[in-house]
């Protein structure tokens, strides 16, 4: 979301957030960083949000501690390549 936001996609996120009017939408941010601007939006849109936060949201850095793996998958075995992360 930060990257969007930086790329100036602000006002396209906001039209689509507008036409969603379903009160029982799921709505999710995903953000390595935590910039207040992020904050400010993810604010505005949320409902009773539940955050998961690895290390300290006010360092605009990546968490050392986290590891990604990337497991190339077609649609035949992705549910089987999930299973086993």
């Amino acid at each position: 979301a930060d990257r969007m936001l930086d790329m100036g996609f602000e006002p396209q996120i906001r039209k689509i957030l507008a036409k969603i009017t379903n009160p029982q939408r799921h709505t999710m941010f995903f953000t390595a960083t935590w910039p207040m601007s992020i904050r400010r939006l993810a604010a505005e849109f949320l409902r009773n949000p539940i955050q998961i936060q690895i290390g300290n949201r006010d360092e605009l850095k990546g968490n050392q501690d986290i590891v990604q793996i990337i497991s190339p998958c077609n649609q035949y075995n992705k549910n089987q390549i999930l299973l086993q992360v």
